[in-house]
């Protein structure tokens, strides 16, 4: 959802594909994971098709505005903040993981991908855990 400043919460839709909608599938996340990869992963894990793995995310859930002023200079505003389709704000909250997870990759460098990678175990996700 976006909430507009003045309250009110507008739905995101996207345009569902098949291709690929019945393979398992897990949503890695960090604490540089921000803005709309977090609210593509709450998306994905609360509409039951990922499960989220790693650490809580940065929480960076707002859209703001930039307003020209007559001297040349900018006046930047939030207008809106994003919700997860369960109702969750992210800003300042981030997304929090279903499983812990701490990455190879994140501590040793993208060498260690294959390892992360490796030591995955992707299966369907349980619908409604959210912690």
């Amino acid at each position: 959802f976006v909430t507009d400043a003045g309250g009110a919460r507008q739905p995101l839709y996207s345009r569902e594909s098949g291709a690929v909608a019945s393979q398992p599938l897990q949503v890695w996340v960090n604490g540089r994971t921000a803005s709309s990869a977090e609210v593509l992963a709450a998306a994905l894990h609360d509409n039951c098709r990922a499960k989220v793995v790693g650490a809580k995310t940065y929480g960076k859930g707002i859209i703001q505005g930039v307003f020209g002023l007559s001297d040349g200079g900018a006046l930047i505003e939030t207008v809106a903040s994003y919700a997860t389709p369960a109702g969750a704000e992210i800003n300042e909250r981030g997304i929090a993981p279903d499983e812990e997870r701490i990455f190879l990759s994140d501590v040793l460098g993208s060498s260690f991908l294959d390892a992360d990678i490796k030591g995955a175990a992707i299966a369907q996700p349980v619908c409604g855990t959210r912690r």
